[in-house]
């Protein structure tokens, strides 16, 4: 069980068509592919990438999107932990500049 905020950063000129995707109808394909290493049992960096493609039929702009993510896992004690990471795009710009996060985790 958890908690996630992002914050993100997303901007675009008046005549370019971007955020295609509503959150509310359309659906979007995601893959995810992560690597990470922990020390002390306790501490872990996490490098990531984010695939994902819109699948929604009145989907305008472009339907794939990359990003790349860096995150770091702090264990507070044995069951909880914090993680913090920011996510930037890779191949296309439209669905949004950067997005940083953090998250509470639960273990049970």
């Amino acid at each position: 069980m958890g908690f996630q905020q992002t914050l993100g950063h997303h901007t675009h000129a008046a005549t370019t068509t971007v955020l295609y995707v509503n959150p509310h109808t359309d659906t979007e394909l995601m893959a995810r592919a992560m690597a990470s290493y922990t020390w002390q049992s306790r501490y872990s960096a996490e490098l990531g990438s984010v695939w994902r493609q819109a699948m929604g039929h009145d989907a305008q702009g472009d339907k794939t999107f990359v990003d790349l993510g860096l995150a770091l896992r702090a264990a507070l004690g044995d069951t909880l932990a914090l993680r913090t990471g920011i996510d930037l795009p890779v191949a296309s710009r439209a669905r949004h500049l950067w997005q940083a996060y953090a998250a509470f985790y639960a273990y049970f």
